[in-house]
């Protein structure tokens, strides 16, 4: 559509742009990370005290220092799992290079891990290749985490809050807000308005169209009544329903106490805990199914391949590495001095954990919680790989729809997909919103 619009405007043969492109997929994929950076950083904003912004201020700081001196070395957890996240997420992600790469022969790491794991004209899949790429991140995961964990050594630099009245407060922009605004909107208008609209002019069309008067007649809702009927997409989305919360359930649960053990702990084995932790981070998920396809026929007195249970496996060991990374950045700007002030009044530590930590960290670990559940939803390359006659999810019968000559109708899917995503973020928020203080005592 907006290729028309250039040819119309510019008088052009042919469009100027080419989403089947390198150059496409990075503009894609730049506009779907932008949420989970978001969801990374948001907590650890909130969290920052604004009496060192204060003190920065009456000691005569401007802001270019402020943001070197202060918000910037308080902020590194968080920017250095983002930065963690996008970099790995980079070589892993399958979605959008399965879509826009793969038709054209452009491949990167996750898309070529596929085409290897599925690619028969050598008589067996190229098993070797696979194993040498995984190694190969597994030497990029050990020097990501030797960085992070030297440069939050010391927790204590990173401690925000406190037990000394800390009080949130929001940052008046100034000049700077119609500066701000604009690139919400246009990043909203980009990411959310043109694709979502597109979304749902496709699904309604009988085939593929651009955006045209002409094609207001014959818009339909065929491919969303098809749907309904469809027992194979209801098996799917069923199944996507439980997975997602089940996996984003366990997945955020154990963060809390991986985050707890390795910055609270004492033994020696919590460094153990914490490399384990982020290890699963540097290997493709179709990798992972790859090798739990391995483990799981080789014990086949545990009855879960072929079923939704190996899934959740598989999402927990994936995202796991993700939202540790969060809890860890949240927990380290917690002071222990809370913990401690609630063991001197007899306070166990479960209950320190659930009347003070989990307060405190619930906006990090709800954002994890639906981070988790959409990514589940949208996961690909360990679904396809993993996908039997009973577990397939949504993901991978809206792919089996775009690939099988079936793009209106995968539309369509993708619409309830967005709606249904767009449900659970405004449910949390509401029960969130209604969640009663924790008690001044």
């Amino acid at each position: 559509s907006l290729n028309e619009l250039f040819k119309i405007a510019l008088g052009l043969d042919q469009g100027p742009l080419n989403i089947y492109s390198l150059g496409g997929m990075v503009f894609v994929e730049t506009l779907a990370l932008v949420p989970s950076v978001y969801l990374i950083l948001s907590s650890a904003f909130r969290n920052m005290d604004p009496a060192l912004e204060e003190a920065a201020m009456t000691s005569g700081a401007r802001w270019p220092q402020m943001i070197r001196r202060i918000f910037l070395p308080m902020l590194s957890p968080a920017l250095l799992a983002a930065a963690a996240y996008l970099l790995i997420v980079g070589f892993l992600v399958f979605d959008v290079p399965g879509t826009l790469g793969m038709p054209v022969g452009i491949f990167v790491v996750s898309s070529r891990i596929v085409y290897l794991a599925t690619d028969q004209s050598g008589g067996t899949a190229a098993y070797g290749q696979i194993a040498a790429i995984g190694v190969t991140f597994l030497v990029l995961l050990l020097g990501l985490a030797w960085s992070y964990r030297r440069l939050t050594a010391q927790a204590s630099r990173f401690v925000t809050i406190t037990g000394k009245g800390f009080r949130p407060r929001e940052l008046r922009l100034g000049s700077l807000k119609p500066l701000a605004l604009g690139l919400v909107a246009l990043y909203f208008l980009l990411a959310v308005v043109a694709p979502l609209g597109l979304l749902i002019w496709t699904s309604l069309t009988p085939y593929l169209a651009p955006v045209s008067w002409d094609m207001l007649p014959k818009l339909t809702l065929d491919h969303h009544v098809a749907l309904l009927g469809d027992r194979r997409l209801g098996a799917a989305s069923w199944t996507s329903i439980w997975v997602s919360g089940l996996s984003a359930t366990i997945v955020t649960s154990l963060s809390l106490l991986i985050a707890w053990a390795v910055l609270r702990g004492k033994g020696r084995g919590r460094n153990l805990i914490d490399s384990l932790s982020f290890m699963p981070l540097a290997i493709p998920g179709t990798m992972i199914g790859m090798a739990l396809i391995y483990v799981y026929l080789t014990l086949s007195f545990i009855p879960v391949y072929g079923t939704a249970w190996i899934m959740v496996i598989a999402y927990v060991t994936v995202y796991l590495s993700f939202t540790s990374r969060t809890a860890n950045a949240t927990l380290i700007q917690l002071h222990p001095e809370l913990e401690e002030a609630a063991r001197t009044c007899g306070g166990t530590p479960a209950y320190t954990i659930r009347r003070i930590v989990l307060p405190l960290m619930l906006p990090a670990l709800a954002g994890a919680w639906i981070w988790v559940v959409a990514h589940v939803m949208r996961e690909l390359s360990t679904a396809l790989l993993l996908q039997g006659d009973d577990n397939a999810t949504v993901a991978v019968r809206l792919f089996s729809y775009w690939s099988g000559g079936q793009p209106n109708k995968a539309a369509a899917v993708g619409v309830w997909l967005v709606v249904a995503m767009t449900f659970v973020t405004i449910a949390w928020q509401w029960l969130s919103a209604r969640r009663p203080a924790a008690p001044a005592n």
